[in-house]
């Protein structure tokens, strides 16, 4: 689903948040295999400059505080150098060459859709508070909580998107620990109800679980 480019789109910085809080970042949706480390991609969009002209985010490599990321991601720098190298091989980071040295272009959509706004304060409190796992699964609802417009979305559903097997036992919990997680820290509602019928001996039995989603608005937050 398209989505139009805002104009609170703006440099992730100190005099920014205090002038306009209420703005959001775009994070890149077309990527969202196993590899994916979407902790590390948001710490780099939360450190990001808009460049107004030719509409693009980046950051400048120099100012790239990878022990403070690391710090963040909760992670090596030999991990940080590989999650950078992957996000690289999947161009969502490009390398260029500026005036100032080597920035970072942040490739956040493709033909101006597959990407979701996110409130810079969701994507900090998501950095602070929960993993990359959680993180993941938030944007995944981000994007499927609008297609599915209030209809129940099963684990198998948000297993298989997530490139996980739907026969484990180990993936479905994960998934189960993850929204948790999310619902314990108020990013996203969460309900479950047991759908009955009755079985050839006329007893109530639980046939399935529809599980329902919502994502709580940044009014939650402030």
């Amino acid at each position: 689903m398209k989505q139009e480019f805002k104009n609170e789109m703006l440099d992730v910085d100190e005099n920014t948040v205090k002038k306009c809080e209420d703005f959001e970042i775009p994070v890149p949706t077309y990527e969202m295999g196993k590899g994916m480390d979407f902790s590390i991609l948001i710490s780099l969009l939360l450190r990001s400059k808009l460049d107004r002209q030719k509409n693009y985010r980046y950051i400048n490599y120099s100012y790239i505080d990878k022990e403070e990321i690391c710090k963040e991601c909760k992670i090596s720098k030999g991990t940080l150098s590989r999650k950078l190298k992957y996000l690289e091989e999947k161009n969502i980071l490009i390398p260029k060459n500026a005036e100032n040295g080597l920035i970072y272009i942040i490739n956040y959509s493709r033909d101006e859709k597959h990407y979701v706004n996110i409130h810079h304060i969701i994507l900090r409190g998501l950095i602070t508070n929960t993993n990359k796992y959680a993180i993941k699964l938030y944007i995944l609802l981000k994007m499927q909580c609008d297609i599915f417009n209030n209809n129940p979305i099963s684990n198998e559903y948000l297993c298989k998107q997530l490139g996980y097997s739907i026969s484990s036992h180990r993936s479905l919990n994960n998934i189960s620990s993850w929204s948790k997680l999310l619902v314990e820290h108020g990013f996203i509602n969460k309900v479950s109800n047991r759908i009955y019928s009755k079985n050839e001996y006329g007893k109530k039995v639980i046939t399935r679980v529809d599980t329902y989603y919502r994502l709580n608005s940044i009014e939650v937050f402030k």
